[in-house]
């Protein structure tokens, strides 16, 4: 199924006692973010927000999840990473929603014509570029 951008929502784990767990947890939320924003989609994830506020003693982890169950109501549909508590409430969220919900990027609709969207956006930032000398 092809069509147009999709703008998803990425969940998965974060919290974790271990830094390098969280760190690892972002990353693999990375990954998944750019291979989405590759194939033409636009993203929502909220592991970067929180991570680059950890620690932080006015802000808590159930701060971000009200951010996150926000979100998944504007969005398309979700990619879920794995399970975690957190993620276990956006998938239920997205589920009531009735949004499609990913696990495997071989999954997610390709986008139709993520060029040519790549080319009107070059086209226009150059034209405005030239325009303004």
């Amino acid at each position: 199924m092809n069509g147009k951008p999709l703008l998803i929502f990425v969940g998965g784990p974060y919290s974790n006692d271990c830094a390098v767990t969280r760190e690892e947890n972002v990353n693999k939320i990375h990954h998944i973010v750019k291979e989405l924003m590759k194939m033409g989609h636009y993203i929502l994830e909220c592991h970067s927000l929180e991570h680059s506020f950890f620690p932080d003693n006015e802000l808590h982890h159930a701060d971000f999840l009200r951010q996150t169950l926000n979100w998944i109501e504007r969005c398309d549909a979700m990619f879920l990473l794995e399970n975690s508590p957190g993620a276990n409430l956006e998938y239920k969220r997205a589920m009531e929603l009735k949004i499609p919900i990913y696990d495997s990027l071989k999954d997610v609709p390709k986008v139709d014509s993520y060029q040519t969207v790549l080319d009107d956006i070059n086209l226009k930032l150059s034209y405005e570029t030239d325009s303004s000398s």
